[in-house]
């Protein structure tokens, strides 16, 4: 199930794109999106962007993860179709 939802930021507002798996914006450049395993039960809990011209390595960051129910770190991995 699809809705559009607007996030009204200021004067501007971004239009999103609410699935059934992760929130994507509608105007991001697919390429540039990836999403955050858990390191420890390799959930996919986190969907975001990087600019990969600015940052070459892999992003691994320290989230709280909802199936371990702790902080854990979350490494980039491909989204496949």
């Amino acid at each position: 199930m699809c809705a559009i939802l607007i996030l009204r930021l200021g004067i501007s507002s971004i239009p999103l794109l609410l699935t059934t798996n992760y929130l994507l914006l509608i105007n991001m450049s697919q390429d540039r999106l990836f999403k955050l395993k858990c390191s420890v039960c390799k959930s996919a809990n986190y969907y975001t962007d990087k600019n990969k011209k600015l940052v070459t390595r892999k992003i691994e960051l320290k989230k709280y993860c909802k199936k371990c129910r702790k902080s854990t770190k979350h490494k980039e991995a491909k989204i496949t179709s």
